[in-house]
Protein backbone atom coordinates (compact mmCIF):
# COMPACT_ATOMS: atom_id res chain seq x y z
CA UNK A 1 0.00 0.00 0.00
CA UNK A 2 1.10 3.53 -0.61
CA UNK A 3 1.43 5.63 2.50
CA UNK A 4 -1.54 7.64 3.75
CA UNK A 5 0.38 10.85 3.10
CA UNK A 6 0.81 9.84 -0.53
CA UNK A 7 -2.90 9.24 -0.85
CA UNK A 8 -3.71 12.54 0.82
CA UNK A 9 -1.44 14.31 -1.64
CA UNK A 10 -3.15 12.56 -4.53
CA UNK A 11 -6.57 13.46 -3.19
CA UNK A 12 -5.56 17.10 -2.75
CA UNK A 13 -4.12 17.12 -6.26
CA UNK A 14 -7.34 15.72 -7.62
CA UNK A 15 -9.30 18.40 -5.77
CA UNK A 16 -7.18 21.21 -7.16
CA UNK A 17 -6.93 19.84 -10.69
CA UNK A 18 -10.52 18.85 -11.25
CA UNK A 19 -11.92 22.00 -9.71
CA UNK A 20 -14.16 20.34 -7.16
CA UNK A 21 -16.60 22.65 -5.43
CA UNK A 22 -16.38 22.84 -1.66
CA UNK A 23 -19.99 21.84 -1.10
CA UNK A 24 -21.54 18.45 -1.71
CA UNK A 25 -23.89 17.80 -4.60
CA UNK A 26 -27.46 17.99 -3.31
CA UNK A 27 -28.47 14.47 -2.28
CA UNK A 28 -25.86 12.89 -4.59
CA UNK A 29 -24.52 9.69 -3.08
CA UNK A 30 -21.94 7.28 -4.42
CA UNK A 31 -21.99 3.86 -2.79
CA UNK A 32 -18.86 1.72 -2.85
CA UNK A 33 -19.50 -1.99 -2.41
CA UNK A 34 -16.71 -4.39 -1.49
CA UNK A 35 -17.68 -7.95 -2.39
CA UNK A 36 -15.50 -10.59 -0.75
CA UNK A 37 -14.90 -13.80 -2.74
CA UNK A 38 -15.88 -12.18 -6.05
CA UNK A 39 -13.52 -12.09 -9.04
CA UNK A 40 -15.28 -9.15 -10.68
CA UNK A 41 -17.68 -11.24 -12.75
CA UNK A 42 -19.99 -12.19 -9.90
CA UNK A 43 -18.50 -15.68 -9.73
CA UNK A 44 -17.72 -16.89 -6.21
CA UNK A 45 -13.93 -17.06 -6.01
CA UNK A 46 -12.06 -17.72 -2.74
CA UNK A 47 -9.49 -15.08 -1.71
CA UNK A 48 -10.63 -12.66 -4.42
CA UNK A 49 -12.54 -9.42 -4.07
CA UNK A 50 -14.17 -6.77 -6.22
CA UNK A 51 -15.08 -3.13 -5.61
CA UNK A 52 -18.13 -1.61 -7.30
CA UNK A 53 -19.63 1.90 -7.42
CA UNK A 54 -23.27 2.93 -7.74
CA UNK A 55 -24.15 6.59 -8.27
CA UNK A 56 -27.53 8.00 -7.27
CA UNK A 57 -29.91 9.06 -10.04
CA UNK A 58 -31.67 12.36 -10.61
CA UNK A 59 -29.25 14.58 -8.69
CA UNK A 60 -26.04 14.40 -10.75
CA UNK A 61 -24.67 13.21 -14.09
CA UNK A 62 -22.27 10.44 -13.19
CA UNK A 63 -18.95 9.71 -11.58
CA UNK A 64 -16.11 12.07 -12.51
CA UNK A 65 -13.39 10.86 -10.13
CA UNK A 66 -13.04 8.37 -7.32
CA UNK A 67 -10.71 7.02 -4.66
CA UNK A 68 -11.16 4.00 -2.42
CA UNK A 69 -8.87 3.31 0.55
CA UNK A 70 -8.76 -0.43 1.26
CA UNK A 71 -7.14 -2.43 4.04
CA UNK A 72 -5.96 -6.03 4.05
CA UNK A 73 -5.38 -6.47 0.32
CA UNK A 74 -2.63 -8.58 -1.25
CA UNK A 75 -3.04 -7.31 -4.82
CA UNK A 76 -5.23 -4.64 -6.41
CA UNK A 77 -6.04 -4.11 -10.09
CA UNK A 78 -7.75 -0.92 -11.29
CA UNK A 79 -10.66 -2.02 -13.50
CA UNK A 80 -12.34 1.34 -14.03
CA UNK A 81 -13.19 2.03 -17.71
CA UNK A 82 -10.69 3.83 -19.93
CA UNK A 83 -9.94 4.09 -23.65
CA UNK A 84 -7.43 5.96 -25.78
CA UNK A 85 -8.05 7.10 -29.34
CA UNK A 86 -5.43 8.18 -31.88
CA UNK A 87 -5.30 9.66 -35.35
CA UNK A 88 -1.64 8.69 -35.70
CA UNK A 89 -0.37 11.96 -34.28
CA UNK A 90 -2.42 12.99 -31.26
CA UNK A 91 -4.18 11.05 -28.54
CA UNK A 92 -7.61 11.64 -27.01
CA UNK A 93 -8.64 9.87 -23.82
CA UNK A 94 -11.93 8.71 -22.33
CA UNK A 95 -12.76 7.32 -18.92
CA UNK A 96 -10.65 7.35 -15.76
CA UNK A 97 -7.23 8.22 -17.14
CA UNK A 98 -6.07 11.11 -14.95
CA UNK A 99 -4.34 10.33 -11.62
CA UNK A 100 -5.11 6.67 -12.29
CA UNK A 101 -3.73 4.27 -9.71
CA UNK A 102 -1.15 1.74 -10.79
CA UNK A 103 -1.78 -2.00 -10.85
CA UNK A 104 1.57 -2.50 -9.13
CA UNK A 105 2.65 -1.87 -5.53
CA UNK A 106 -0.81 -2.86 -4.25
CA UNK A 107 -2.07 0.69 -4.84
CA UNK A 108 -5.56 1.65 -3.70
CA UNK A 109 -7.90 2.17 -6.69
CA UNK A 110 -8.34 5.77 -7.84
CA UNK A 111 -8.84 7.72 -11.04
CA UNK A 112 -10.37 10.79 -12.66
CA UNK A 113 -11.71 11.79 -16.01
CA UNK A 114 -9.58 14.45 -17.67
CA UNK A 115 -11.45 17.66 -16.95
CA UNK A 116 -8.18 19.61 -17.00
CA UNK A 117 -7.67 19.40 -20.76
CA UNK A 118 -11.17 18.51 -22.01
CA UNK A 119 -10.12 19.39 -25.55
CA UNK A 120 -8.02 16.22 -25.42
CA UNK A 121 -10.67 14.05 -23.81
CA UNK A 122 -14.11 12.60 -24.35
CA UNK A 123 -16.04 13.33 -21.17
CA UNK A 124 -18.32 10.44 -20.29
CA UNK A 125 -21.47 11.13 -18.30
CA UNK A 126 -23.41 8.48 -16.41
CA UNK A 127 -20.60 6.34 -14.97
CA UNK A 128 -22.11 4.39 -12.07
CA UNK A 129 -25.60 5.03 -13.42
CA UNK A 130 -25.93 3.69 -16.96
CA UNK A 131 -24.06 1.14 -19.06
CA UNK A 132 -22.09 2.03 -22.16
CA UNK A 133 -19.20 1.24 -24.48
CA UNK A 134 -16.26 3.61 -24.93
CA UNK A 135 -15.55 2.27 -28.42
CA UNK A 136 -18.79 3.87 -29.60
CA UNK A 137 -17.47 7.30 -28.59
CA UNK A 138 -14.46 7.26 -30.92
CA UNK A 139 -13.99 10.77 -32.38
CA UNK A 140 -14.17 11.20 -36.14
CA UNK A 141 -10.83 10.44 -37.79
CA UNK A 142 -9.55 8.54 -34.75
CA UNK A 143 -9.25 4.84 -33.97
CA UNK A 144 -9.11 2.94 -30.69
CA UNK A 145 -5.70 2.27 -29.22
CA UNK A 146 -4.10 1.01 -26.00
CA UNK A 147 -4.33 1.31 -23.10
CA UNK A 148 -7.92 0.17 -22.78
CA UNK A 149 -9.71 -1.27 -19.75
CA UNK A 150 -13.33 -2.39 -19.44
CA UNK A 151 -14.29 -0.54 -22.60
CA UNK A 152 -17.75 -2.07 -22.34
CA UNK A 153 -19.06 -1.27 -18.86
CA UNK A 154 -22.15 -1.78 -16.77
CA UNK A 155 -24.25 0.93 -15.21
CA UNK A 156 -24.85 0.35 -11.52
CA UNK A 157 -22.89 -1.22 -10.08
CA UNK A 158 -19.79 -0.16 -12.02
CA UNK A 159 -16.72 -2.35 -11.50
CA UNK A 160 -13.80 -0.26 -10.22
CA UNK A 161 -11.27 -2.80 -9.00
CA UNK A 162 -10.47 -6.43 -8.40
CA UNK A 163 -7.81 -8.05 -6.25
CA UNK A 164 -6.81 -10.74 -3.82
CA UNK A 165 -6.50 -11.07 -0.07
CA UNK A 166 -5.06 -13.53 2.43
CA UNK A 167 -7.11 -12.86 5.57
CA UNK A 168 -10.77 -11.89 5.24
CA UNK A 169 -10.81 -10.49 8.77
CA UNK A 170 -8.37 -7.76 7.67
CA UNK A 171 -10.09 -6.90 4.38
CA UNK A 172 -12.29 -3.83 4.28
CA UNK A 173 -12.57 -0.09 3.80
CA UNK A 174 -10.14 1.97 5.85
CA UNK A 175 -12.34 3.85 8.36
CA UNK A 176 -12.62 7.65 8.06
CA UNK A 177 -10.04 7.82 5.29
CA UNK A 178 -9.72 11.10 3.38
CA UNK A 179 -8.74 9.12 0.30
CA UNK A 180 -12.11 7.42 0.00
CA UNK A 181 -14.02 10.03 -1.99
CA UNK A 182 -16.24 10.54 -5.02
CA UNK A 183 -16.84 13.50 -7.30
CA UNK A 184 -19.69 13.75 -9.76
CA UNK A 185 -20.66 15.97 -12.67
CA UNK A 186 -23.32 18.54 -11.87
CA UNK A 187 -24.19 19.22 -15.51
CA UNK A 188 -24.67 16.99 -18.54
CA UNK A 189 -22.56 19.09 -20.89
CA UNK A 190 -19.68 20.55 -18.90
CA UNK A 191 -16.68 19.66 -16.78
CA UNK A 192 -17.74 21.11 -13.43
CA UNK A 193 -17.73 18.52 -10.64
CA UNK A 194 -18.81 18.51 -7.01
CA UNK A 195 -18.14 16.17 -4.11
CA UNK A 196 -20.75 13.51 -3.45
CA UNK A 197 -21.59 11.84 -0.17
CA UNK A 198 -19.96 8.42 0.10
CA UNK A 199 -21.47 5.26 1.54
CA UNK A 200 -19.71 1.90 1.86
CA UNK A 201 -20.94 -1.68 2.00
CA UNK A 202 -19.16 -4.98 2.54
CA UNK A 203 -20.77 -8.18 1.27
CA UNK A 204 -19.25 -11.64 1.61
CA UNK A 205 -20.02 -14.41 -0.85
CA UNK A 206 -20.13 -17.78 0.90
CA UNK A 207 -17.68 -20.24 -0.60
CA UNK A 208 -19.38 -23.62 -1.05
CA UNK A 209 -17.00 -26.62 -0.93
CA UNK A 210 -16.61 -28.50 -4.20
CA UNK A 211 -18.33 -31.91 -4.51
CA UNK A 212 -14.97 -33.68 -4.25
CA UNK A 213 -14.23 -31.90 -0.99
CA UNK A 214 -17.69 -32.73 0.35
CA UNK A 215 -17.15 -36.38 -0.60
CA UNK A 216 -13.86 -36.51 1.25
CA UNK A 217 -15.43 -34.91 4.30
CA UNK A 218 -18.30 -37.41 4.20
CA UNK A 219 -15.92 -40.34 3.81
CA UNK A 220 -13.85 -39.11 6.72
CA UNK A 221 -16.94 -38.77 8.90
CA UNK A 222 -18.07 -42.33 8.07
CA UNK A 223 -14.61 -43.69 8.86
CA UNK A 224 -14.52 -41.88 12.18
CA UNK A 225 -17.97 -43.18 13.10
CA UNK A 226 -16.95 -46.75 12.22
CA UNK A 227 -13.86 -46.50 14.45
CA UNK A 228 -15.93 -45.21 17.33
CA UNK A 229 -18.38 -48.13 16.99
CA UNK A 230 -15.54 -50.67 16.86
CA UNK A 231 -13.97 -49.13 19.94
CA UNK A 232 -17.30 -49.25 21.75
Amino acid sequence: MQSLNTFRAAAMAATMLVGIAANTADAATVTYKLVVNDNGTGAVTPNAFAVYASDSLGDNFGLASFGVDLSGTSTVSNQSPRQNYTDGESVITAGFTLLRSSNTNNSDPAGSQDTITPQNAVIVYGFGQTSGNLSTLTPSGFSNTAPATRVSYTGAPLLLATGTYADASLLGFTPSSVTTFANVFNTSNGTTTVAASVATQVVTNVVVPEPTTLGLLAAGSVGLLARRRKTA
